[in-house]
């Protein structure tokens, strides 16, 4: 990932470097987090497994449910309108993360303006920090 995965002030901001958000500093090593106060803003820079870990396990959080039927698979994530289905379990884990994608995209585009989705910013924030495998492990339930 080179430079900035985010493209809004909504969506977590993931940069390659430190250099690449605050050109005035360098953090070549982040195990516990850094706060920086620049320009009356708090930033705080970490490790990404930090967030991506609470955000998929946070008290309350629910986790997406795998249903056998019709010869096929679906997976939907309980509380949210994000569905997919495959023809098994693989093909279904897939298509769900990619309509966690489009999700997150529409969230960060109107729908964090919507009173029934406005909740649904942590798990936009995880599907931004996390990568197509960490979700995968995710919906199996062995990430």
């Amino acid at each position: 990932m080179g430079g900035h995965a985010g493209n809004s002030t909504y969506g977590p901001a993931v940069f390659q470097t430190a250099r690449l958000c605050a050109p005035t500093f360098v953090c070549t090593r982040i195990d516990s987090g850094r706060l920086f106060r620049r320009h009356g803003h708090n930033i705080v820079v970490m490790d990404v497994a930090r967030p991506v870990e609470f955000l998929a396990d946070s008290p309350g959080r629910r986790r997406p449910v795998a249903v056998a039927e019709g010869g096929g698979w679906s997976v939907f994530l309980p509380g949210t309108p994000i569905a997919a289905d495959g023809a098994d379990l693989d093909e279904a884990a897939e298509e769900f993360v990619a309509a966690l994608r489009e999700y997150a995209e529409d969230w960060i585009e109107r729908l964090r303006f919507a009173p029934n989705h406005v909740q649904h910013w942590p798990l936009v924030h995880f599907v931004s920090l996390s990568s197509d495998a960490e979700m995968i492990g995710w919906v199996r339930a062995d990430g």
